[in-house]
């Protein structure tokens, strides 16, 4: 049944949805998902409606109401499983189908009916759906139907004697109402959408010229580390060559010099690598899902990261069977630095453990990393996903501080989160979500 429901949904979406719409962004694509929406739940609600409908106006002796009732229901199926050229057509037809309906229900029932309602519902629906340059087609549409029905219960055409029988001053007094609102929704609504499509038009602007600086930083940070790279190694060189040939000569005070400015040459190339990395985090491609097993990844990362794995004895352990489906490349990354994370801050006393889980949420995968290691006070947990932000001296454990900056970094551009829960001295948890494709 499920899997039933999953293929009407998406037909529908396949014909209602214009394909050739420019992504999400704009105020077209959603008044198709609402199109969408509203054929979903309508056929379903239809059958609710007609067959009692159906079943009473065979009760009583309302044939042609009875026929009337499937036909447009035949209609309605027809707008979201038949073949229609366009999707404006579609949703034309799905307008035209309500005001049938209103009008044939006015005609047999009246103004106790329903038929008042689908009135209103048409122009509002057509408001919502439509192109706001037909905004008022639908109130005059509305004005001229309450006309002719005016016209139908001053003459006594209907064959209903009820409908005769209703005083045109009743009628005028209900239908001049439903002008008035089916006017000032044509005013207002109109204005609502337009400042959406202006919002959603300055939004693509802000978008792609933040994309445009991101880019213009990415490049430049790419051009200042590798034309730093070369001085830094040059420096270096000539430093370890000064100390071969001239070491002889130097006392203790001048190989310390010269070993602390081989050691800061150092240290600047590793920061010069390490933004470099952090300038290319934003590259990845929330929108790119690739399905991938957790333990794979996990098993290519422990790969990459051997030698400090085997040096340690390091035990790293990966929950099974869970598949996962989003940037392979980034989640290889967040994955790779928060496993050298644990492997760095270990006890020096005990091998590193690090225990990879996942957990299926409805609308993200929650991954945890838990580790052994030295672990993190509280006060700090916001502190260490700052860039450069170290709670230990380079004497004391080596690295840059940007490993965890990166990662979170490259979570949020997946639209995710992450956070740390610590226990100094007994090791840490780090969290964060991978938000599931969305299917539309």
């Amino acid at each position: 049944m499920k899997k039933l429901m999953l293929q009407y949904k998406q037909s529908i979406e396949r014909n209602c949805i214009d394909t050739y719409t420019d992504g999400t962004d704009n105020v077209e694509y959603w008044q198709d998902r609402l199109f969408a929406g509203a054929m979903q739940f309508s056929i379903p609600l239809s059958i609710i409606a007609v067959l009692p409908g159906i079943i009473y106006s065979l009760y009583l002796d309302l044939y042609l109401l009875a026929f009337f009732d499937l036909l447009a229901f035949l209609w309605l199926l027809w707008v979201a499983f038949g073949r229609i050229r366009t999707v404006l057509y579609r949703k034309l037809h799905f307008i035209f189908c309500l005001y049938y309906a209103s009008s044939y229900l006015l005609y047999f029932i009246g103004i106790v009916g329903p038929g008042l309602l689908f009135l209103f519902s048409a122009a509002i629906f057509a408001l919502l759906i439509l192109p706001v340059r037909y905004a008022f087609w639908w109130s005059w549409i509305n004005t001229m139907v309450c006309v002719l029905f005016a016209v139908v219960v001053h003459f006594n055409l209907s064959t209903e004697s009820a409908i005769n029988q209703i005083e045109i001053s009743h009628w005028v007094a209900i239908s001049s109402n439903l002008i008035f609102l089916s006017f000032t929704f044509s005013l207002l609504l109109p204005l609502l959408i337009k400042g959406l499509s202006g919002s959603f038009r300055k939004q693509q602007v802000l978008q792609l010229d933040l994309s445009e600086k991101n880019r213009d930083l990415e490049q430049y940070a790419s051009i200042i580390s590798h034309d730093l790279q070369q001085p830094l190694r040059t420096i270096s060189g000539f430093l370890n060559l000064l100390e071969k040939k001239y070491g002889h000569t130097l006392d203790d005070k001048g190989k310390e010099y010269i070993h602390f400015a081989v050691d800061g040459s150092v240290h600047l190339q590793q920061i010069v690598n390490a933004l470099h990395e952090f300038s290319r985090a934003t590259r990845y491609d929330a929108d790119h899902f690739e399905q991938f097993r957790l333990e794979d990844v996990t098993n290519q990362v422990i790969q990459v990261l051997n030698e400090p794995v085997a040096g340690n004895r390091a035990r790293i352990i990966c929950e099974p069977g869970v598949y996962l489906q989003t940037n392979k490349a980034a989640f290889t990354q967040v994955l790779h630095n928060l496993i050298a994370n644990a492997l760095k801050y270990r006890k020096p006393d005990i091998p590193p453990e690090v225990e990879i889980s996942a957990e299926d949420q409805p609308d993200a995968w929650l991954i945890k990393v838990k580790d052994n290691g030295i672990g993190i006070g509280e006060e700090y947990y916001e502190k260490i996903f700052v860039i450069f932000q170290r709670l230990h001296t380079r004497q004391q454990i080596e690295g840059t501080g940007i490993g965890l900056a990166i990662v979170k970094r490259i979570i949020e551009k997946l639209n995710g989160t992450v956070r740390v829960d610590s226990t100094p001295g007994t090791g840490s948890t780090f969290y964060f979500t991978i938000p599931k494709p969305q299917t539309v």
